[in-house]
Parts: C-alpha cells; structure tokens; sequence
C-alpha cells in the first residue's frame, strides 16, 4: 500500500505506516462501535483477513475520530439508575431519564462513592458533574459526579422508586477508540 491512502481490502499485506480508508464497520451497531469513512493508520505488520481486527488487538489507530467514530452503551449505575452514554469523535454525552431505580437515601448534601466506573472508553478527561432534577416540582436534589478515579453522588433528600430523575452533561474524552471486529461494508 506504501504511503499512499487505499481503501482497507482482504488479504492484502500492510505494512507499519500504511493509511487505509474503512468505508464502514459495524454501520448497524454503534454499541460495538461504527466508523464510517474512517483513517485508519496501521500499526503492525500483517495480511489482512476478510475480518478488520477489534481495535483492541492495537493493529491500527483511528486517524479522524473526531468525523468518523460512535460508540453508545445503556449502562445501570448505583440504585438501578439506568444512564444511556452516546460518544462521537471525543465528545461524550451522558443522560439519565428514569422513574424505575431503587430507593436513594438522603446523604445530607455529603458525598457516597459508587462501586461503579465508567467503562474505559467514556472516561473523563476531568471531573465532570451533572444535577439530576426530579419530583413534582422538577427541583435539583441530586448531583452525580464522574472523575477518573470512580463515580460519587450527594442528594439534598431521599428519592424514592417511581420519582422522576433526568439530567444531561457533556464532556471530552482522551480515550482510545474502542471497536469490535467485524467485517468492513
């Protein structure tokens, strides 16, 4: 391929430094990571099967993610709250709409650690905070906390199943690009 741009084929042999272009990969899933006009740059020698490598096995780095990449998860984080994390490029958007979570205790405005992380591809570049809004009167009486070191909340009362929590926050992320193996398109 040398070091001109080629579209990514099957058994060919690429070489360290070689740019492919990668039409589309895994174009009816974003939860396993699509790219579509990807860059792709090679990073290890090797002939290519009919699969593109997971980006996980490091055979190549997506060039321009910022155009070309979306990765999105519906994960549950403490008290059963479900949260949906959309990623396109570097910018991550974290939401939470739900009445279906456990009871939350009032912590006093303190803040609970969490036995959660967020996954490796989602995490912060810093600290991030959103305000849950819910109840009757939509008030702010939650403040959820992700970093990376873990996640943390304070609530100004006790929430209980069946009241309404909503939130929204967007922020960067310096993590790789995550992909699972698949046959490009």
């Amino acid at each position: 391929v040398g070091s001109r741009v080629a579209n990514w084929t099957p058994n060919t042999k690429y070489n360290v430094g070689d740019i492919v272009l990668l039409a589309s990969l895994n174009a009816d899933s974003t939860a396993n990571g699509r790219i579509l006009n990807g860059l792709l740059i090679c990073n290890t020698a090797h002939t290519s099967g009919t699969i593109f490598p997971a980006s996980s096995e490091g055979t190549w780095t997506l060039l321009n993610q910022d155009s070309s990449y979306t990765l999105t998860r519906s994960i549950t984080v403490a008290y059963h709250i479900g949260a949906y994390v959309v990623r396109i490029g570097k910018q991550v958007s974290f939401s939470i709409v739900t009445a279906n979570h456990d009871n939350i205790p009032n912590t006093s405005q303190s803040w609970k650690s969490l036995p959660d992380k967020i996954a490796d591809e989602f995490k912060v570049a810093s600290t991030m905070r959103m305000e849950l809004y819910g109840g009757p009167a939509m008030d702010s009486n939650c403040t959820f906390e992700i970093s990376g070191t873990g996640m943390r909340f304070g609530t100004r009362q006790a929430i209980n199943n069946g009241s309404w929590l909503h939130g929204q926050e967007n922020y960067q992320t310096d993590a790789a690009p995550l992909w699972a193996a698949a046959t490009p398109v």
